[in-house]
């Protein structure tokens, strides 16, 4: 997560910059009463990410619906990666290099338990769509217990 936090959005690789973007155009999109997918759906279709959209509109409305705080999200045109922005960048791009049981301990701490699994799974579609257009960034290695 600190990877993340506070930096200049315009900083980041282009997968978290993607991600940082479409949250906020989501966040927006909902609060003017608009479709989120027709707002950011233009840009997944540039970026070849349409296969995951649905997954990213999952990911938003279980957030939405059930997460156990408000989540922060930065404003459209400008900021700095907000701490709640940092937090979901960090849950898609390391989902690939945690144990299921580890990521859904996380995930219980932000959303209803009956949702973690549902997340889980958003999150997990999410990343392999953007590992196909190679923009999930590579996690370094976690050193093994001993």
């Amino acid at each position: 997560m600190y990877e993340y936090i506070d930096r200049p959005v315009e900083t980041l690789a282009d997968g978290p910059h993607f991600l940082v973007w479409a949250m906020r155009r989501w966040v927006q999109a909902m609060h003017d009463r608009r479709c989120p997918a027709c707002v950011i759906g233009p840009a997944f279709a540039k970026w070849r990410m349409m296969p995951g959209l649905a997954p990213f509109q999952a990911m938003m409305a279980i957030l939405n619906i059930h997460a156990l705080r408000n989540l922060r999200f930065g404003p459209v045109c400008c900021g700095p990666v907000s701490e709640d922005e940092a937090m979901l960048l960090t849950f898609i791009t390391g989902v690939r290099g945690r144990s299921s049981e580890e990521m859904a301990e996380t995930l219980a701490l932000i959303v209803e338990r009956d949702q973690v699994q549902s997340l889980q799974g958003v999150l997990s579609r999410l990343a392999d769509a953007m590992a196909t257009v190679k923009i999930l960034p590579e996690i370094a290695s976690r050193p093994a217990d001993s």
